[in-house]
């Protein structure tokens, strides 16, 4: 970028004077793309090789301009639109100033010490939201780093509030998910947190999936999202997985219960394709169940 080249012409200039009475290239680079746009293009130019010392220099000089001038994080929070989502459309965390943001907050908050997750609860105020924040950059490669150390943390907050696998369960709107359920990316954050509560509490039992499901929706409902996502067009390897657990869970129940298999065929309105594995799968339970 050309702004680059001016940048490091200037800090050679200066280096050979010593650094005497040295010039700044900070004004005129902010008169020419504005502050805050100016702050993404040295963010960005910080991982161009050869020249993050001088794209340093020049973001440590601006943050600590912004820092004498009071500005706060939650200024700069709203400045890059960090508060504006857009359910199903926008990731968040792909906003080109959550990285300008971070770095703020972490070395030149003026204010008190705070992080991108207090920043976008507080933001948000709705845990619902925020987890789909999440969720929707867990699922973004470029993000995905970012939002799992962030939903890490959001666990964390969460345990610390005392709040129990259901708690999160009906938190994350899925007692009203539907047939559709398998396909919501917030099962993901369910699970995940059902596991790190049951960790952190020695002898506490596994809620399963399908556990999950059987406490707040009818078998009737259960089978249905069974059905609905085997007609499904797009699947992913997670709701694959999902939907391979809670099946199986269903096939124990219904095996303990001796179901006859033509029912439990009936039941799940399996394909022709899938009607073999289905019954060798169930057949198997019944054997261990008699």
């Amino acid at each position: 970028p050309v702004f680059l080249k001016w940048a490091t012409y200037v800090d050679d200039f200066n280096k050979k004077k010593g650094n005497k009475d040295p010039k700044s290239m900070l004004p005129m680079l902010k008169f020419q793309y504005g502050d805050d746009n100016l702050a993404i293009m040295l963010e960005k130019a910080v991982q161009v090789q050869g020249t993050s010392d001088v794209v340093k220099k020049l973001q440590t000089e601006q943050m600590n301009l912004w820092k004498t001038q009071g500005r706060t994080t939650d200024q700069l929070f709203k400045t890059y639109k960090l508060d504006v989502f857009e359910d199903g459309v926008t990731n968040v965390l792909a906003k080109p100033g959550v990285s300008v943001w971070v770095k703020y907050a972490d070395e030149f908050n003026p204010g008190e010490k705070t992080t991108l997750l207090d920043t976008i609860r507080k933001t948000y105020s709705d845990d619902l939201v925020v987890s789909k924040i999440l969720s929707t950059g867990e699922l973004d490669s470029t993000t995905q780093k970012l939002a799992t150390k962030l939903q890490n943390q959001q666990v964390t907050r969460w345990m610390d509030e005392k709040k129990t696998p259901n708690d999160i369960f009906l938190l994350l709107g899925l007692k009203n998910g539907g047939e559709t359920l398998l396909a919501n990316p917030l099962l993901h954050t369910f699970i995940n947190y059902e596991e790190a509560f049951r960790k952190s509490i020695y002898g506490t039992p596994k809620v399963t999936l399908f556990d999950a499901l059987s406490s707040n929706y009818k078998e009737e409902t259960i089978v249905l999202m069974l059905n609905t996502f085997v007609k499904s067009q797009t699947k992913t390897s997670r709701e694959r997985l999902y939907a391979k657990n809670v099946e199986d869970e269903l096939l124990t129940k219904w095996a303990k219960a001796k179901m006859a298999p033509a029912d439990v065929l009936a039941k799940l309105g399996v394909t022709h394709a899938k009607k073999l594995e289905v019954m060798d799968a169930y057949t198997s339970k019944l054997r261990e169940h008699q």
